[in-house]
């Protein structure tokens, strides 16, 4: 499974399984662990759009 951002398409967290593995196992885990990394995305990305804003200033 591949958890990315549509927008951008940013991959925000990867799950790789192994044999017949069911694709509902874990899913609710797969999808916390995307939110997690969505929020580092955000936060690193508001940080480079406001270095971007002050640049011009200085």
């Amino acid at each position: 499974m591949v958890g990315h951002i549509a927008q951008t398409s940013q991959i925000v967290a990867t799950d790789f399984r192994q044999g017949d593995t069911s694709p509902a196992k874990d899913n609710l885990e797969f999808i916390k662990r995307c939110q997690k990394a969505y929020q580092k995305v955000l936060k690193s990305t508001n940080y480079a759009l406001t270095l971007q804003a002050i640049k011009p200033a200085l």
